[in-house]
């Protein structure tokens, strides 16, 4: 059924699939043409905002946020692990101090998922100096954790996802909801200005984000506009059900709206729990934001998985 909504026409107008031009050399191998592409790219591809303390000699977690927030929001995390590890927290490009680096042309189309994995990539790459790094992430930024390890497995030593899960299978009055608010969020980049950055806060309020009045700006909401254009564009393919190969620390809320509205499978929660050296554990007592709910839980459960030989 096609819809007639002029909020979804908004929406939909600009997401129109692109193709890749090009063609492959004579000569070359699939192989040497995938490593040449991928130093070129490393070579111009910029990190993200690094933010580093703690051991300078220790191994390194490197911390990967989501909407709406900056690497602040790891605040609890690193002053507990920082005498043990070297904790690098990062803001994803548009967000908290990278904010004032966002041109014209960003400013209209923000950063694609692609582009985002990319920059992450990079950033691994530069924080661990050449050996595998454990990511912790959150929300948006478990998304893109799932998609480096999924494409550059031998960057990742393990993974610490909160909230979010590589696969979410909605019931269909969470569907609805879920369908609701990221709309309003898509509308609020493509309306952009001040309006835009109010449709974000009063949105980032509502939920209790806890940096939203700070952070949430209408061009801060390019991750929910660029994962529709994904979805809806047939020539990149899916993204499918994401399950890292790494040892997996699975933590989500389950407190408030979190009990109707989980952003994971139950399957894939449990999915998780079968793995060598993997856990999926229920926060019962937080919300979205189970670093700020609960840090002190979650600290611990930190500790006993990083620990772990």
């Amino acid at each position: 059924m096609r819809s007639s909504s002029p909020l979804v026409s908004m929406v939909t107008m600009r997401l129109r699939p692109g193709g890749l031009r090009g063609c492959r050399p004579t000569g070359c191998s699939r192989g040497m043409i995938a490593a040449r592409s991928r130093s070129t790219a490393a070579s111009t591809t910029p990190a993200l905002r690094m933010f580093s303390d703690g051991k300078d000699d220790g191994p390194v977690l490197l911390f990967v946020h989501g909407w709406p927030d900056d690497h602040q929001m790891w605040d609890k995390q690193v002053a507990h692990l920082k005498d043990r590890y070297r904790c690098v927290t990062t803001d994803l490009p548009g967000f908290g101090a990278d904010s004032d680096e966002y041109d014209a042309d960003v400013e209209k189309n923000g950063y694609s998922i692609d582009e985002i994995v990319r920059r992450l990539e990079r950033t691994i790459e530069k924080a661990g100096n050449g050996e595998p790094v454990t990511l912790i992430a959150h929300d948006w930024g478990c998304t893109f954790s799932f998609l480096v390890e999924k494409n550059r497995p031998e960057l990742v030593k393990r993974m610490v996802a909160i909230d979010v899960g590589g696969a979410v299978e909605p019931g269909l009055g969470s569907l609805i909801i879920i369908m609701s608010y990221h709309l309003w969020l898509i509308a609020a980049f493509r309306v952009g200005g001040p309006i835009g950055d109010v449709m974000a806060r009063s949105f980032a309020r509502l939920v209790g984000a806890p940096a939203g009045a700070r952070v949430a700006t209408a061009r801060s909401c390019y991750p929910y506009y660029h994962y529709w254009k994904r979805k809806l564009d047939k020539s990149q393919g899916p993204m499918g059900n994401l399950m890292p190969g790494a040892p997996l620390l699975f933590a989500y809320g389950t407190a408030g709206y979190k009990r109707v509205m989980p952003f994971h499978a139950d399957w894939w929660a449990k999915k998780v729990n079968d793995k060598e050296g993997s856990l999926s554990v229920a926060m019962t007592r937080s919300k979205h934001w189970v670093t700020v709910d609960q840090p002190d839980d979650l600290n611990r459960k930190l500790d006993a998985f990083l620990e772990k030989k």
